[in-house]
């Protein structure tokens, strides 16, 4: 089987505004675990990432996800959110 040209990087995000357990977070966590046996086809990688709410703290933190990013091909950023305006 060949190498998958891509990974994938889902990312949650911390607390903010009212929002004291973000289950972004969570989930984040758990798709790229594993957790119940759930994959990725093909062998495809998939990490998790949990930012910071921040314009700033953002642009850093995915700056240095994509600069250790091993992978040779391409990286797709899934970006979960919550919005807090209840």
């Amino acid at each position: 089987m060949a190498t998958p040209s891509c990974s994938i990087v889902v990312t949650g995000f911390g607390p903010f505004a009212d929002v004291e357990e973000n289950p972004t977070d969570w989930l984040a966590r758990e798709l790229a675990s594993g957790a119940d046996g759930w994959r990725l086809p093909h062998g495809v990688p998939l990490r998790s990432a949990v930012l910071e709410v921040s314009t700033e703290d953002v642009d850093a933190q995915l700056q240095r996800l994509h600069s250790g990013d091993d992978s040779s091909g391409c990286v797709i950023y899934v970006h979960l959110g919550v919005d807090a305006r209840g």
